[in-house]
């Protein structure tokens, strides 16, 4: 009894699966089918749709063809009238400037004239003045050479006077005393503005300072260009009285 009714019950499970895969199956079939129909419902309403863009489509392009073609038109009326009336306005300037360079020309050969007229009075003048100015250049050339030649005499003669006069005060000096002489000497720089103190350098030789027989003591140096004067130990020391003394330097 226990193996009938376990065959029994495989029997039913192995009928049940067979209908569960034969159900399975059909409704399987079943999706296709509904696939395909959808699909081919898609592609049936994609062609409509395409057919009819494809359509609208050309009425819009037959549409921007013939306002293309009416536009073209209306501005190729307008090119041509802008052509004629720049060939207008062209052929009008043209005989402007005809006009205009003919005045032009005629005023140019009236200036030139004009010009010519004034440019060869002003080359007569030219000629008048500038032989009007050789004979002053050289009435004033001859003048000024006279004059430096004058100029030239008196100097010589005043460089002469100077040195005889500075020979003559270098040898009174020498006669005087060496304390006038140095008093003197400062008192004429101070008169005349050349003495700037600030400017003087009073410096013993080295060797003089150490005792060395030496013929001049040391030198000073007014600071007026004209360089180093020697001087004796007591010429250094009446200067000494008045200015700084600076360091000892080699002769």
């Amino acid at each position: 009894k226990a193996k009938a009714e376990l065959e029994a019950r495989a029997k039913a499970e192995k009928d049940a699966a067979e209908n569960a895969s034969i159900q399975a199956e059909a409704a399987a079939q079943a999706k296709k089918a509904a696939e395909d129909q959808a699909r081919l419902q898609a592609e049936a309403e994609a062609k409509a749709k395409k057919d009819y863009d494809d359509k609208q489509a050309q009425i819009a392009a037959d549409k921007v063809r013939e306002e293309a073609l009416a536009r073209a038109a209306a501005e190729k009326v307008k090119k041509d009238a802008q052509e004629k009336a720049r060939k207008d306005a062209e052929e009008t300037a043209r005989k402007a400037a005809v006009a205009k360079a003919n005045a032009e020309k005629a005023q140019k050969d009236a200036d030139e004239k004009a010009a010519k007229i004034a440019a060869e009075k002003l080359r007569d003048e030219a000629i008048a003045k500038a032989a009007a100015d050789k004979a002053k250049a050289d009435a004033d050339a001859k003048a000024k050479v006279q004059a430096d030649e004058k100029a030239r005499l008196e100097a010589q003669q005043k460089a002469i006077d100077d040195k005889a006069a500075k020979a003559a005060q270098d040898a009174a000096d020498k006669l005087k005393p060496v304390a006038q002489r140095v008093k003197e000497r400062i008192e004429r720089m101070e008169k005349d503005g050349t003495l700037r103190e600030d400017d003087v350098i009073l410096r013993p030789y080295e060797a003089a300072v150490q005792g060395y027989a030496t013929k001049f003591y040391g030198y000073i140096n007014f600071g007026d260009g004209k360089g180093n004067v020697e001087l004796t130990k007591e010429e250094f020391e009446e200067y000494s009285k008045r200015f700084k003394v600076a360091g000892a330097g080699v002769k």
